[in-house]
């Protein structure tokens, strides 16, 4: 009875953390995944603000340019696929406490998890970018 009890406020935490987590990303100030052109403007001012800083020739800004760009293309591939993964992870984490609840408990705790679910998308709604 105690492992069970032990296993449940282990899973519950992990829920509560990952969500927290990813909530936490979605109230930012800005987007964690802007578009192609974002991140072009983005790397231009930053070697625009690079150059003026270090003289850098044309060549040189040419190359930091190349460097940057894969930087953030890759940078917002990993940001996908992380998002993909918290999601994954959740979900396992559901089912697994599905397993230990009963019938009446499967319902409520649906219940909860829609309330959450709403209140991370009003959230997201409500952030400005």
């Amino acid at each position: 009875m105690l492992k069970r009890v032990l296993i449940i406020s282990i899973g519950i935490t992990l829920l509560v953390t990952v969500n927290s987590v990813f909530a936490k990303m979605m109230e930012s100030s800005k987007p964690r995944l802007s578009t192609k052109a974002q991140r072009l403007g983005k790397i231009q001012a930053r070697v625009i603000a690079l150059s003026k800083k270090l003289s850098l020739t044309d060549l040189q800004r040419k190359q930091i340019t190349d460097i940057l760009t894969k930087v953030k293309d890759d940078t917002a591939k990993i940001l996908e696929d992380a998002g993909e993964n918290i999601r994954e992870v959740k979900a396992r984490g559901e089912e697994e406490i599905d397993k230990v609840l009963n019938k009446e408990q499967k319902d409520k705790f649906s219940n909860v998890h829609e309330e959450e679910v709403d209140e991370d998308i009003v959230k997201v709604f409500k952030t400005t970018y």
